[in-house]
């Protein structure tokens, strides 16, 4: 599990949504774009789920560190695959390069369009 960081507060979540957030902030900035996100995290060092919304992207530093964890990690099945396939996906987005403009080379143009 770890801990994740943003806007001065943390939550946990699993390894997997952890690495594909820190990811898409990444491939978003980049792209000098934002999104909003909503993810599984576990409530007070149980198993219990909930959802955290957030903006990820341009402007939105997101921290992930291990948690110390004593519970079994959360099973959310269907629910939970199907929100990592959906960042998955954003952060893949099958980019193409945009109409190049100004200065900027191709590389650094991206469209968001899934």
């Amino acid at each position: 599990m770890r801990a994740i960081t943003y806007a001065g507060e943390t939550v946990t979540t699993t390894d997997r949504i952890a690495e594909v957030l820190v990811d898409l902030t990444a491939a978003l900035a980049k792209r000098a774009q934002a999104e909003a996100v909503r993810i599984p995290i576990a409530l007070d060092g149980t198993s219990e789920k909930a959802f955290a919304d957030l903006v990820v992207g341009v402007g939105n530093d997101v921290l992930s560190v291990p948690q110390s964890w004593h519970e079994p990690d959360p099973e959310w099945s269907e629910e939970f695959d199907a929100l990592d396939t959906y960042l998955r996906t954003l952060t893949r987005a099958d980019l193409r390069p945009a109409p190049k403009t100004g200065r900027r080379s191709d590389s650094d143009l991206f469209d968001l369009d899934i």
